[in-house]
């Protein structure tokens, strides 16, 4: 097998890794650029909508792109899902209204929605089971760049050039990472999975993806309004994921079956985890502690830190740490990080605790995230890992989008309850990371899954991976 670093597969690498980081710079990014956006095309009243638009479109992306990619293969899902992140790009740079703008958004999220499945299944192709973790690793690396500077550089752009070309700078970078890529999608961007007709069982779990994306923007817009409508609203959308999700995910992840089915479901967890707590942790060090909007978000930073230094060890691996071992430190980093934030509910407790202890949860992230990875790939059958893929991300977005809109929710009508609300946010977050770490040992190996969704009650197959039980 040639070096990670020869000079084709590094080419594919730094594109791969360029598509990664420009995702992450633009999600990032967006936030700076919102209130000019808002303010230039008279749209605060669609604020929250602008955000709840992306994830929900990626939520309907990402199971298409699942049997899609085994059907056809990574290449046609990689390059069509960065088209339509690139064109959304610029439709919303070149939006005319706030109508326009959202039609951007929306194209955002489908496109990324879709090539991150496929930039998976590229990595699964291209990477033998060794190499995958530093892959990973490498991917987590691309976010902390944005991570660090992205928001400033984003303002700077708005306040000197406008911010439009929050959106044309990045869909111009993309050509030239696609270009990259592109010699190891002709080589293997090829279908592997089984040829014929579309099977309608795809096409139904897609339609019912649409009801649960439809559930999560509703969810967010419910969550940043008030009166009997949003009451309403919130109760319809969260009727439409908690009908669906079910059927959109492997089946038995509710029920914690062994292999696919639990990873996904530790993803899920650990995702809720972390990005609920993070979601309040600088509106409670600005209100509570008196920090600057600026020194808060040092906290991220630091989570940022810990996150990519935490997945480059993972990476290395230099005492043969197994999958499990992984998850299970992992998660627990998650709940001591989550716990030590939480005690800045009390006002005498320094910021500098909390902040210090959200790095350790970013280490927990760094452990976990592309060990979940890894391990989804590796138990994949041949032909399925697309839909692998598809999976691991899909139970992100369906179960950590609603929670968000909750825990908004939560915040703000407990906002004359002194810090409880926060309180309740730490409790859940704290909850979802236990219970990953309880889940740990059943991701591992075991029966695999109906990949293509199920009730979730159903009886294991007689599944084992090819190779032996990961211990990447």
């Amino acid at each position: 097998m040639p070096s990670l670093t020869s000079r084709g597969r590094a080419t594919t690498l730094v594109g791969l890794v360029t598509i990664v980081a420009l995702g992450a710079f633009e999600t990032l990014a967006v936030a700076t650029a919102m209130p000019a956006v808002a303010a230039d095309l008279d749209g605060l009243r669609f604020y929250g909508l602008t955000f709840a638009a992306t994830i929900a479109a990626s939520v309907v992306s990402m199971v298409a792109a699942g049997p899609l990619t085994d059907r056809r293969g990574p290449a046609v899902v990689l390059l069509g899902g960065v088209g339509l992140f690139a064109a959304g790009l610029l439709v919303a740079g070149s939006a005319p209204t706030i109508g326009a703008f959202l039609a951007g958004r929306v194209l955002q999220g489908l496109g990324s929605g879709a090539y991150i499945v496929a930039v998976y299944v590229v990595v699964a192709r291209t990477y033998d089971h060794a190499e995958r973790p530093r892959v990973f690793a490498w991917f987590s690396a691309a976010w902390v760049v944005p991570a660090l500077v992205g928001p400033a550089v984003a303002g700077l752009i708005v306040e000197h050039a406008g911010w439009r070309w929050v959106y044309w700078g990045v869909a111009v970078v993309l050509v030239p990472a696609v270009l990259m890529v592109a010699p190891s999608l002709r080589r293997d961007g090829g279908p592997t999975g089984t040829p014929g007709p579309v099977d309608p069982e795809d096409r139904r779990r897609v339609v019912l993806a649409v009801v649960a994306a439809c559930g999560v923007g509703a969810l967010h817009l419910a969550a940043g309004s008030s009166g009997a409508g949003a009451v309403v609203l919130g109760a319809v959308g969260a009727a439409a994921v908690l009908l669906t999700v079910a059927a959109i995910l492997p089946a038995g992840t509710f029920r914690a079956a062994r292999g696919i089915p639990t990873a996904v479901g530790i993803n899920a967890l650990t995702s809720t985890a972390f990005l609920t707590a993070e979601s309040v942790l600088p509106l409670l060090l600005v209100t509570h502690h008196g920090l600057s909007a600026a020194t808060a978000g040092l906290a991220l930073t630091f989570a940022a830190v810990g996150w990519s230094s935490a997945s480059w060890f993972r990476g290395r691996n230099p005492f043969d740490v197994e999958a499990v071992g992984f998850l299970r430190a992992g998660s627990l980093a998650l709940v001591i990080g989550i716990g030590g934030a939480a005690t800045l509910t009390i006002p005498a407790v320094p910021s500098a605790v909390g902040m210090a202890a959200w790095a350790v949860t970013g280490i927990g992230m760094g452990l976990t995230s592309p060990t979940l990875s890894v391990l989804v790939l590796d138990l994949a059958e041949p032909g399925r890992q697309g839909a692998a893929a598809s999976a691991l991300q899909t139970g992100s977005a369906v179960v950590a989008a609603p929670a968000l809109a909750v825990v908004g929710a939560a915040v703000w009508m407990l906002r004359d309850a002194g810090t409880w609300g926060f309180v309740v946010v730490f409790a859940l977050a704290s909850a979802c990371a236990a219970a990953a770490f309880v889940l740990a040992p059943r991701a591992a190996a075991g029966p695999g899954p109906d990949l293509d969704g199920g009730p979730g009650d159903g009886p294991p197959g007689d599944y084992a991976p090819s190779a032996a039980t990961p211990s990447a």
